[in-house]
């Protein structure tokens, strides 16, 4: 089997590289988080996850409540109504019927 080398210039691959970094030199990236938005799919991530071992079989009913009651409870660094709101909408979910979530 023959080898092949390809040879490219110093100036081509510098001026290959340069190129490249163009685009992110001259973007700035600025980022807003809605936090209400966040925490809601934080909560009813983390509700569905639950109930979905649950179902699975995979924890116990149980250990489902405790985790569950925990979640509802929140953080003194969140923000309640976004969690309010996400177990709100858990609870009306006719696919989780089956999950223990706490009802406010």
């Amino acid at each position: 089997m023959r080898k092949v080398t390809v040879r490219i210039p110093l100036r081509a691959m510098a001026a290959l590289a340069a190129t490249a970094l163009l685009p992110a030199l001259g973007a700035k990236a600025e980022v807003k988080t809605d936090m209400q938005s966040y925490w809601y799919g934080y909560y009813m991530g983390a509700g569905q996850t639950v109930c979905a071992l649950l179902d699975n079989g995979m924890i116990s009913e149980g250990f489902a409540k405790v985790i569950l009651r925990f979640l509802a409870e929140g953080d003194k660094d969140v923000p309640q109504a976004p969690i309010n709101q996400a177990f709100t909408e858990l609870t009306q979910d006719d696919d989780l019927k089956g999950c223990p979530l706490p009802r406010k």
